[in-house]
């Protein structure tokens, strides 16, 4: 699976700062006005590791999208390249991401996807990448037992 994983590229990137810091509740709730059924978005799979493992991760938190100028319309706030809490990248057709994950309002990326997104970073990246793997061995097991 990993040595045939293409990551995303993005036709278009929009760096847009929230009226809120990033991992607080406001900025979630934020965040939820663009997870409705007209849009098609996901937080990618490096923005979805804190739900996997423990690391420390960037400031902005990043989104695919198929429609980057939609989702921004939903939000409050405004496009900047000086100190953006969020990036959003446009992924044309939106291919399905494996097992993405809804709670609260917010379409989380899979572990699987957030692994390997994670086994292509640096070796900080791929050490947490080892963590996802073992939350992915460990929801198996509970899913059969």
């Amino acid at each position: 699976l990993l040595e045939n994983y293409l990551p995303t590229t993005g036709n278009r990137t929009i760096r847009w700062k929230l009226p809120a810091d990033a991992g607080s509740s406001s900025f979630m709730g934020q965040l939820k006005k663009v997870f409705d059924p007209q849009t098609t978005a996901m937080i990618s799979g490096l923005s979805s590791t804190g739900r996997y493992a423990v690391m420390q991760r960037e400031e902005a938190v990043t989104i695919y999208t198929a429609d980057p100028d939609r989702l921004c319309e939903l939000l409050p706030g405004t496009a900047t390249e000086r100190f953006p809490n969020l990036v959003v990248v446009g992924e044309g057709s939106m291919p399905a991401y494996f097992d993405m994950r809804t709670e609260k309002g917010v379409r989380w990326s899979s572990p699987v996807q957030c692994y390997l997104e994670l086994m292509r970073g640096d070796g900080r990246d791929k050490d947490t990448a080892v963590q996802v793997k073992k939350y992915i061995f460990e929801e198996a097991r509970r899913k059969t037992a």
